[in-house]
């Protein structure tokens, strides 16, 4: 029997060739228990590999697959925005595009917001997961946002979040950069929403590499986050 709620997948998507078939089947997979009008939305951050024909190709077999393209690369929240914004339905599910999480894991995900009448459902990976260099970054950066900004998640760049449309619809979200997560919690914490914390097994990546799978990468990407913080913190806390 078919769950009643429509349900939005949004994945962001930047060079992801090897993986992102595979990802779009498990999502046709995983949509298959929810209302018929559900939709994947990938978002192509300006690819160069290839990876948005694959998504052309496919949108041709599967109904309700959409897709959004950026001729440059712009950056994960303005992918998400994009994404955000062109979802239609009930509620929204951002996820990577290597499909970093497993199906089962989602579907408990979407059991928790609706036992729990929550507003957000936001993950929370345990177990091992990157090279030592990236766990202190993320380790460091989930220290410095809660401290600043109140949050108690663990894991505020999880790939894993799950909301009502209707509360993406009663906010301004503004990050381009990888800020864009934190940025999401706070305006919801904010507007006095309910968050609820989902912990789960990570899944390491099987396909494609990561895109800071080096330390220059991992330093532009705190780069851009360390520019926006500067520029949304005192909006953000002013509850705004």
């Amino acid at each position: 029997m078919k769950n009643k709620y429509s349900v939005s997948m949004v994945l962001p998507m930047f060079n992801e060739r090897e993986s992102i078939e595979s990802t779009i089947r498990n999502a046709v997979g995983f949509l298959s228990d929810f209302n018929s009008d559900s939709e994947i939305i990938v978002v192509d951050d300006g690819s160069t590999d290839g990876s948005l024909g694959i998504v052309k190709e496919l949108s041709k077999k599967i109904s309700f697959l959409e897709y959004v393209c950026f001729n440059k690369n712009r950056g994960l929240g303005r992918a998400l925005r994009a994404g955000f914004n062109q979802a239609e339905n009930d509620f929204i599910l951002y996820t990577d595009s290597d499909w970093p999480v497993d199906s089962g894991v989602l579907r408990k995900a979407f059991d928790l917001l609706v036992r729990e009448k929550a507003d957000l459902v936001v993950g929370c990976r345990n177990g091992k997961r990157e090279l030592l260099y990236r766990r202190a970054c993320s380790f460091f950066y989930n220290l410095f946002v809660k401290a600043i900004f109140g949050l108690k998640f663990k894991d505020v760049n999880c790939p894993l979040k799950l909301v009502h449309k209707k509360i993406i619809n009663d906010i301004i979200l503004k990050s381009d950069g990888p800020f864009i997560d934190v940025e999401l919690l706070v305006r919801i914490k904010n507007k006095g929403y309910k968050i609820i914390e989902l912990s789960y097994p990570n899944i390491p990546r099987k396909l494609g590499k990561s895109k800071f799978n080096s330390f220059g990468a991992i330093m532009k990407a705190m780069k851009s986050t360390f520019i926006e913080i500067v520029k949304f913190t005192p909006e953000l806390l002013s509850r705004g």
